[in-house]
């Protein structure tokens, strides 16, 4: 789940090996000042973008600091 760069290089070889069994998806986070999409070579995977709510609804309150 991202729009950075970094995941280029997994789709990259998710598209290099694309067949009609495999749909690539990503998701990210809406916001104002990143409106991009990831793309490789002008293609596009599927993308989800969620929202500050979509994200409040899954958020983990957990504090994995404690034992």
């Amino acid at each position: 789940m991202s729009t950075d760069t970094d995941l280029v290089p997994a789709l990259e070889a998710a598209f290099e090996i694309k067949t009609t069994a495999v749909h690539i998806e990503v998701a990210a986070w809406k916001a104002k000042h990143a409106n991009r999409r990831l793309s490789v070579d002008g293609r596009l995977p599927w993308c989800h973008q969620l929202s500050e709510l979509d994200y409040q609804s899954v958020r983990d309150h957990r504090d994995y600091n404690l034992p």
